[in-house]
């Protein structure tokens, strides 16, 4: 590959190739497969307000990725399209619970996003709203098996993410809306927020600590399953319901010079008493417990 600037324009280009031979106890196999790949990726600046980004990959086995990013002072539009390859496992697999050999073609996954970033003082935030677009999604049914759906499923977004600053105590997070046109098939809470408020001193300028918490919430929605025979999750339609839950973890950050200690206390408002909650169907998810660690650089 090469890349380089050339006055305000900075550019990548590349070729690539990728030779596999997949085969399961000669019983499944693809033979050796081929796959030749051309790419590049420009980025313009027309001034220091407006730009344009412009990538795009094309192969020889009908797959493609590009991307279209024009962004004048906080206002940015993107559109990305991509065919996808199906994976290995789910044309072929061979195992003790499960056997399948599909002949399933390539899907396809469009986004469009339009953002705007706008600050003021310690604020800021970059509201935004998406639409995504799926043509032949594979997925694994109620069966755990690799099925692929024929139409095409929208789902519109919109959300918020933000960062603020007062004294010494500091916030970030996000929240979004999702609504996907078959929530069979994608699934999702059409409600996530993401919270963290820390606050943050420092002594004598050595040592350096945050104290602070993490919120998640979400709302109820139907996950997808989990097969432990093959790592896949799938749609399973009974007993698939998520309930709507908060989760909050509880940390303190310690650094001196190079070296940073922490302590984080996950699910801790699970110490008061309210039930656990289901990061999928049958799995709970990770209970009240103590976390601790270092990390000490031995470079200045």
């Amino acid at each position: 590959g090469i890349k380089g600037t050339i006055g305000n324009t900075y550019y990548q280009g590349y070729l690539r190739r990728r030779d596999y031979n997949y085969s399961i106890y000669d019983t499944l196999g693809t033979g050796w497969q081929h796959e030749n790949y051309i790419g590049g990726f420009i980025r313009q600046r027309f001034s220091d307000s407006l730009s344009l980004d412009v990538q795009g990959e094309f192969s020889t086995i009908d797959l493609y990725k590009y991307l279209l990013r024009p962004t004048y002072k906080g206002l940015t539009f993107t559109y990305s399209s991509q065919k996808v390859k199906p994976d290995v496992i789910q044309n072929y697999y061979v195992g003790n619970h499960f056997l399948w050999s599909r002949d399933l073609h390539n899907y396809r996954v469009d986004k469009l996003e339009v953002t705007y970033q706008f600050k003021k003082g310690k604020t800021s935030a970059r509201p935004f709203v998406g639409y995504d677009f799926f043509k032949d999604m594979i997925y694994y049914g109620d069966d755990a098996t690799p099925m692929q759906d024929d139409k095409t499923i929208t789902a519109p977004s919109l959300g918020l993410n933000f960062t603020s600053a007062w004294r010494r105590w500091h916030t970030t997070g996000f929240v979004k809306y999702y609504n996907p046109s078959d929530v069979n098939i994608v699934r999702a809470p059409k409600v996530f927020w993401y919270q963290q408020l820390y606050y943050e001193s420092h002594f004598k300028n050595n040592l350096f600590f945050q104290l602070g918490a993490d919120m998640y919430f979400r709302k109820a929605y139907d996950a997808y399953a989990f097969m432990p025979a093959t790592q896949q999750f799938y749609t399973r339609q009974t007993n698939s319901t998520n309930a709507q839950s908060v989760v909050i973890d509880a940390f303190i950050n310690f650094r001196l010079k190079s070296a940073l200690l922490f302590l984080k206390v996950p699910a801790v408002n699970y110490l008061l008493g309210q039930n656990g909650y289901f990061l999928t169907p049958d799995y709970p998810g990770v209970q009240t417990t103590f976390v601790f660690g270092v990390e000490w650089m031995f470079f200045d």
